[in-house]
């Protein structure tokens, strides 16, 4: 991920920043439809996303649009690009090159670093399945929880507020709903699926992020998302209070789930990291986190390692920032 930029001259520039400003919103004055969500500012204040739910697709129906990547000929993704979404310029291309899964085309992201993305509108509460196939050449393992922070197949929340007002949402680094690694073995095509529940979300985006070694690239091709018949449980939803030189969290119980992680970031520490792992039996969960200093801003979510390097994230992600008592 590079850098956020602080400010947006107008509404039209903010379209070049929308891979890399974590913010599904709108002018003000403004309402948006399903996928026209624009990170960007309005003026001197944070321009508001409002929703429009008139058309929703059947519940069987896939959601992203175009997701074999048919739409158009072979051609660059960057910020312009509609529906997907690439984040800087020489990093995501689409291509025929007689190799995609379907049809003729599909997706590929080059290094040293690369992310893709869809903005996708989705229901509160509701359960959705998430499929891509992927390809690696050689085979790729990004895990989920490869420094210096989240990497993978994942899908985020958009439209929050931004807490410390640099321009995306959330506090130093998106926030996160759920994160899978990305492994391809022998480079054939793989499919990787997962569910999540949307809770209180009305729009997410579905991310592939990705950083590469020597001579490698990954390919991505029939990316869906579904609603889901039966939703999964609820994430985890977090609370919690600063102190002197500490933050108190406590956070509702995830199903069958004893054992949690702390991800936290601060403004020395721009996307958050896996901090430690708390064990909790019998709710309310609880974690003091006593590494911090006062005056600095942290933020922080916590997650369910479901499955090996599979983490579900709670739907809040807070910021705080501890100070001696007066």
């Amino acid at each position: 991920m590079h850098s956020l930029p602080r400010t947006f001259p107008s509404c039209v520039a903010a379209l070049t920043w929308i891979a890399i400003a974590f913010g599904g919103v709108g002018c003000q004055g403004t309402t948006t439809n399903s996928l026209e969500l624009l990170g960007q500012r309005c003026g001197n204040g944070i321009c508001g996303r409002q929703e429009t739910y008139s058309s929703y697709p059947q519940a069987n129906a896939n959601l992203i649009e175009d997701p074999g990547f048919e739409n158009g000929p072979t051609r660059e993704l960057t910020g312009y690009s509609r529906p997907w979404l690439g984040e800087e310029r020489n990093e995501i291309f689409v291509v025929n090159d007689g190799t995609a899964h379907t049809d003729a085309q599909h997706a590929t992201l080059i290094g040293p670093t690369a992310q893709l993305m869809q903005m996708v509108d989705v229901r509160p509460n509701t359960g959705y399945r998430v499929s891509a196939f992927v390809s690696g050449t050689p085979g790729i393992d990004q895990h989920a929880t490869q420094p210096d922070w989240i990497r993978g197949f994942f899908v985020a929340p958009r439209g929050g507020v931004d807490l410390d007002d640099d321009g995306d949402d959330g506090f130093d680094g998106p926030p996160y709903l759920k994160a899978v690694p990305i492994m391809t073995g022998t480079g054939e095509w793989r499919e990787i699926v997962f569910t999540f529940n949307s809770g209180p979300n009305t729009a997410v985006s579905v991310n592939f992020d990705a950083r590469f070694f020597s001579d490698e690239l990954l390919k991505v091709d029939d990316v869906s998302v579904t609603e889901e018949p039966e939703a999964p449980p609820l994430h985890p939803s977090l609370s919690g209070v600063a102190g002197d030189r500490r933050v108190d969290l406590q956070w509702t119980p995830y199903p069958g789930t004893s054992e949690y992680a702390i991800w936290r970031a601060d403004t020395e520490l721009e996307f958050p990291r896996l901090t430690v792992r708390v064990s909790c039996a019998t709710p309310p969960c609880h974690f003091t986190d006593d590494d911090v200093i006062n005056g600095r801003e942290y933020s922080y979510q916590v997650a369910v390692e479901d499955g090996s390097e599979v983490w579900i994230f709670s739907y809040d992600k807070l910021l705080f920032t501890p100070m001696s008592s007066p």
